[in-house]
């Protein structure tokens, strides 16, 4: 996991920092927020921490851009928002924040333990929901060169599952609509062999919806999905549909 920290006052976020530390994850930080911006693609964070206090005019212009170019392009990648905020932090600007999906918001000023207690607990969920995640292994044959696909899954429900491939070649010819027969879906020790169909590709993210599965196979792999505490309403518009 990665945190990408904006903030010019480093001094200011040492408790912030301390936070991130006892949770082994991996800092980025940045001065000049135009310079956090050209970065933050190719950096990828799983939570973006700006102080607004520093930057009371960029932090809305870095949530905008994240919520354009990110969450627009690949909404798999757009990560946390938490603004770093003060005793003066105006009605106003948490009216601007609601609107740009701000998730949180922790008074750097305020010395209530609780203030804290929110980047605890927004790390420890993102900790278990990827350790949750390496419960599912998914892999499948392309069709037409008969390779063996193996990868990540991103996200999954009863009904469709999020994929992305370790390999990119060998999927650069599965379009939209393929069905896949030989699939392998392992939820811990219990294994699937649902029939797959592309419903969505984003670059080398692919959706496939489950077809042809019975109720009590569907039901089976529900209740696995609760046992790990996983699984979402994934819709096929979940993924911005860019095949040609």
């Amino acid at each position: 996991m990665k945190v990408m920290l904006i903030s010019e006052n480093i001094k200011s976020c040492e408790k912030v920092i301390r936070i991130i530390e006892k949770h082994n994850i991996a800092l980025v930080n940045y001065r000049f927020p135009m310079k956090a911006l050209d970065n933050i693609e190719e950096i990828s964070p799983d939570v973006v921490i700006i102080n607004a206090i520093n930057f009371p005019r960029h932090w809305k212009v870095i949530v905008q851009y994240i919520n354009t170019y990110i969450k627009k392009v690949d909404e798999y990648k757009y990560p946390t928002i938490i603004l770093l905020i003060n005793n003066s932090f105006k009605n106003d600007d948490f009216d601007k924040a609601s609107h740009l999906n701000i998730d949180t918001f922790i008074n750097i000023e305020d010395e209530k333990p609780d203030e804290y207690e929110k980047l605890n607990h927004i790390f420890a969920c993102k900790e278990k929901g990827k350790e949750e995640m390496k419960a599912i292994n998914f892999l499948f044959t392309e069709p037409k060169s008969n390779k063996i696909v193996t990868g990540t899954v991103n996200d999954i429900a009863d009904n469709s599952i999020r994929f992305l491939p370790e390999n990119s070649e060998t999927v650069f010819n599965l379009k939209a609509g393929e069905i896949l027969s030989n699939t392998l879906l392992q939820i811990g020790k219990n294994r699937f062999t649902p029939q797959c169909k592309v419903t969505n590709k984003n670059g080398n993210l692919f959706e496939f919806s489950f077809e042809g599965i019975t109720r009590v196979e569907k039901k089976l792999i529900n209740n696995k999905l609760n046992h790990f505490k996983i699984g979402k309403n994934m819709t096929s518009t979940s993924i911005p549909n860019t095949t040609r």
